[in-house]
């Protein structure tokens, strides 16, 4: 299970309306790209795995600054559940913020849109996470 932030906005679900519905994501996304190449590293489909917003609407603009309590509280209205019996991978500070802040278990990744690393490593770093998890899931 990987917990993110912003990998969707509305506007952008808005102007690609048609492509979502085909297809479910926006393949060319830098999210998605990072996701898709961490994928393959790990030998893992898109439907071998779970992928959870902190923040359970679409915010209003990319890199949207989501106040915390707004966060805090859409996990616990929402997300907490989806977590039981899974270890998460959060990507990105806001996801790791919201678990640490919970007391639950994760793993920390930096988001697959983080600014500053390159796609290689931005994926590398989130398959090994991938292979972490479905191990100690599978030691568990």
């Amino acid at each position: 299970m990987i917990i993110s932030k912003d990998w969707l906005d509305a506007p952008s679900a808005r102007d690609h309306r048609a492509e979502l519905r085909a297809t479910g994501y926006l393949p060319q996304m830098p999210f998605n790209r990072v996701l898709d190449h961490a994928l393959g590293l790990a030998g893992l489909t898109r439907s071998q795995i779970y992928i959870s917003p902190v923040f359970c609407l679409l915010p209003p603009r990319r890199s949207f600054a989501l106040p915390f309590r707004d966060a805090q509280a859409s996990f616990e209205a929402v997300v907490r559940h989806e977590i039981i019996g899974r270890l998460p991978i959060a990507a990105g500070t806001d996801a790791a913020r919201v678990l640490r802040a919970a007391d639950i278990t994760h793993i920390a990744t930096p988001h697959p849109s983080a600014r500053g690393l390159s796609f290689a490593h931005r994926a590398e770093t989130l398959a090994t996470a991938l292979r972490d998890a479905q191990a100690r899931q599978d030691a568990g």
